[in-house]
């Protein structure tokens, strides 16, 4: 009896699990489909005729979400600040989120010229030599 049980319960979640691996492969297609179709409206974006024609509802839907994110946040921030009754809880959570800001900008601050020395971008671009030469043959 118990070896039946089992048996029919390994049933069962055999079925759900060869269901639900069936559905899967649409889903990682739809993914693909959204990676193609991005393919293809940044090769649009980059056709100058139709750049202005693209960047319109680009713009529509970015612009009007940058607008919304700075009141939502600043929200967010106020309503749980607001939450906490204890001052002392609220100057403890200031305190250590300008510690934070603090320690984690003077990082950046120190990473960013070490790693610009490293890398070395714009070494060897030659920008400034080539605009020299073109205007020796531009001004006489």
């Amino acid at each position: 009896m118990l070896e039946g049980g089992g048996t029919v319960v390994a049933a069962r979640h055999a079925t759900r699990v060869t269901a639900e691996a069936a559905k899967k492969p649409w889903r990682g297609v739809f993914y693909y489909a959204q990676a193609l179709d991005a393919i293809v409206v940044g090769w649009l974006r980059s056709n100058p005729a139709i750049n202005d024609w693209i960047k319109a509802p680009g713009d529509g839907f970015i612009k009007p979400t940058e607008r919304v994110i700075a009141p939502i946040v600043s929200c967010t921030v106020v309503s749980g600040i607001a939450s906490i009754q204890d001052a002392m809880t609220v100057g403890r959570i200031g305190v250590t989120a300008l510690i934070h800001l603090e320690t984690v900008s003077t990082f950046a601050l120190g990473l960013g010229p070490v790693d610009g020395n490293l890398a070395r971008p714009g070494a060897g671009f030659g920008g400034a030599t080539a605009n020299a030469e073109a205007n020796q043959y531009l001004l006489n």
